[in-house]
């Protein structure tokens, strides 16, 4: 496409004939002009292809030539010769479809052979081929034209199924903000405080009672069977935590429960000293946390096993301490047999409290020939 008004070289040529393919017919062309470049589409040629995909033009579709692609369009024939586009013999379509007609040159077809389904770009191109002339006149008074052409859009409408739910809710509904709505009953209660509250001279504020009616009826009760006229005293249980066995029910690990039990008797240890010795410093409240070392998780391990200890085995530990010399010997061993019941699963056993109170048992060892270090 070129600008308005705009200047071409061009030059005029005489003497030009064209014939049809068969060379059956010869026409005289008249004066035609040179230019750089035909505005011209190889889409626009007809073709048998094109013929093919219209049922009333399936019939030329054997009298129409494959366009060849090594050749460049070199001649436009317009309305000026009326000679070479006079129709001859035409086939109509329905409405909006192309149709053929036949000149003295051969078989074309006019109009956008492209049907609407097909996706190409075929009908929304617009190509139009116009010479006009004009009698030169002078440069003060210029003419101009102006030429104005519309193309047919093609739009495809969008459906989105969130846009349309949205607009076809808009038409049932009564309120558009999201905020949730007053009731009549929440009205009237606050009609109601805005009438009956007031702040007294002690500055206690007073509201009427919100009812819905004036004056409430209120049922009397006293034979309504569910309604317990005596209260019945009930029992409250609590239950404390004072042994170790019971607080080891928490633990899931044995390394977690020993360092807890260590932190215990860290600060049983110092509360005992700081009462033995008053002139000391007391202990604080809030002494800082400090990791257990070997010595006192060992020691927490043994006061885990002497609560276990006196809590399966509380009768034998108790006869084991009323014995003055435990651990002495065999002579030892033949007592605590005397005294020791023989129900007790401890009995064959021979049991004994070592330094630390620890339960013991000798059994084979104690009885067997070994040397003393």
């Amino acid at each position: 496409m070129h600008a308005e008004n705009e200047l071409l070289p061009s030059q005029r040529i005489k003497g030009l004939k064209v014939s049809d393919v068969m060379h059956s017919k010869v026409i005289q062309l008249p004066t035609s002009f040179s230019c750089i470049a035909i505005p011209a589409r190889r889409q626009q040629i007809p073709c048998p292809e094109m013929a093919k995909k219209w049922p009333h033009l399936r019939d030329i579709a054997s009298h129409l030539i494959h366009p060849q692609n090594d050749i460049e369009v070199g001649l436009l024939i317009g309305s000026n010769c009326p000679q070479a586009i006079i129709p001859r013999e035409v086939i109509p379509g329905q409405q909006n479809e192309p149709y053929a007609q036949r000149s003295d040159l051969g078989w074309g077809i006019i109009g956008n052979v492209t049907k609407p389904t097909e996706n190409n770009d075929e009908s929304s191109v617009a190509i139009v081929h116009r010479v006009t002339t004009r009698n030169p006149t002078s440069t003060n008074t210029p003419q101009q034209k102006t030429c104005y052409f519309a193309i047919k859009p093609t739009v495809k409408e969008v459906i989105n199924p969130a846009q349309l739910c949205q607009m076809l809710e808009l038409d049932f509904s009564e309120r558009r903000n999201s905020e949730p709505s007053m009731s009549q009953d929440d009205k009237k209660f606050l009609s109601k405080m805005d009438q009956g509250a007031y702040q007294e001279e002690g500055g206690h504020y007073v509201m009427p009672l919100p009812f819905r009616e004036l004056v409430p009826k209120m049922p009397n009760n006293n034979n309504d069977p569910e309604v317990k006229t005596n209260v019945l005293v009930t029992q409250v249980t609590s239950r404390s935590f004072s042994t170790i066995p019971e607080r080891l029910e928490y633990f899931s690990d044995w390394h977690r429960a020993k360092r807890a039990v260590a932190v215990i008797v860290r600060f049983q240890r110092r509360w005992k000293r700081s009462h033995l010795r008053p002139d000391e410093a007391p202990m604080s409240s809030t002494t800082e946390y400090q990791r257990s070392n070997v010595e006192e998780l060992l020691q927490a391990e043994v006061a885990i096993v002497k609560q276990v200890q006196e809590q399966a085995f509380s009768k034998e530990i108790q006869t084991l301490r009323s014995m003055q010399k435990p651990d002495s010997g065999q002579d030892d061993v033949r007592r605590r047999k005397a005294v020791m019941k023989k129900t007790s699963s401890l009995y064959r056993l021979d049991p004994f409290l070592d330094k630390e109170g620890v339960l013991r048992v000798g059994g084979r060892l104690t009885r067997a020939n070994t040397p003393s270090c």
